[in-house]
């Protein structure tokens, strides 16, 4: 669930509490028979408090195939984030290269490949 999404684990945790309380009202049924089960919501919303609890909206409101290509997008620029750090590592010594023309080579692939998939979402939404 929510691939990629730096809460997921939280929400997996919070989920699991849910499903644990049939078990602790039953284990409080029998230590104290005069205890009485508080009123709950649907399960649909407390499944939906504790998404909009743990979870970003926009993970919320992505589709499966959206978080897809999220994931997709952030491990090639991870990918490509290593190979121009390993660059600069490695040539360190040389004149002409420095920090500030990495960077701005990096947002101009940022931007490059932002627009790239602007014109695919519209082509595809065509």
């Amino acid at each position: 669930l929510f691939a990629g999404e730096p809460n997921a684990k939280r929400y997996r945790i919070g989920l699991d509490e849910m499903a644990g309380w049939p078990k602790k009202f039953a284990k409080e049924m029998k230590q104290n028979p005069n205890f009485v089960q508080p009123a709950q919501p649907p399960l649909s919303e407390l499944i939906m408090d504790i998404a909009t609890t743990h979870l970003s909206e926009e993970a919320l409101y992505r589709s499966p195939k959206e978080s897809f290509d999220k994931l997709l997008w952030d491990e090639e620029q991870a990918e490509r984030k290593r190979s121009v750090i390993d660059t600069v590592v490695f040539s360190s010594g040389t004149k002409g290269v420095s920090n500030e023309n990495v960077n701005k080579s990096l947002v101009q692939e940022w931007q490059t490949s932002r627009k790239e998939d602007e014109l695919n979402e519209r082509e595809e939404s065509k």
